[in-house]
């Protein structure tokens, strides 16, 4: 049934997404660092419950989520950010919208496949779900009001660790 598979899908993004934010709260540096911090953490909480919700559904449909983390960087399309560097604000934040864009894509797709399977209980939690992520969306956008920046830093950043991936080779 194409929802669970996407189910699972969805819980490897999870995983990756709650776990970048989770870095982003402890290595932000400069300007707001107080509010990206706790908001941050807000997001990184948030995320993680909907992790256990998410693997619940699955059980509920009779099979087993897919959750160790080999399975969730094999799965997911969100890359894991480096723990050993600071983030500017505009980092931190460019790098959570793109995660959190992620995830309002999937589960945009995942609601209208369990709308389709005729699976409803899926389909409240994703529109719940949505709702979630279109505010820290909306909050992630305030912080800065030159969302051109975010965007161009985070590309540069993208374009620098694919460089490197290519001289580790």
């Amino acid at each position: 049934m194409k929802t669970i598979e996407l189910l699972n899908k969805l819980l490897a993004e999870l995983t990756l997404a709650e776990r970048n934010v989770h870095i982003l709260h402890w290595n932000v540096m400069g300007k707001q660092f107080k509010m990206i911090h706790e908001y941050f953490q807000e997001i990184y909480e948030n995320l993680y419950d909907k992790i256990d919700e998410v693997a619940e559904l699955v059980r509920i449909h009779g099979e087993l989520p897919k959750g160790n983390l080999s399975e969730a960087l094999e799965i997911a399309t969100i890359e894991e950010i480096e723990s050993m560097n600071n983030f500017n604000h505009i980092e931190s934040i460019g790098l959570a919208l793109q995660d959190i864009e992620v995830l309002v894509d999937l589960t945009n797709e995942l609601f209208e496949a369990s709308e389709k399977d005729k699976l409803y209980d899926v389909n409240d939690v994703m529109g719940s779900h949505l709702g979630d992520y279109g505010k820290f969306k909306y909050f992630l956008e305030s912080f800065n009001d030159n969302n051109k920046e975010i965007e161009d830093t985070v590309d540069t950043l993208l374009e620098d660790k694919n460089l490197n991936k290519d001289i580790e080779k």
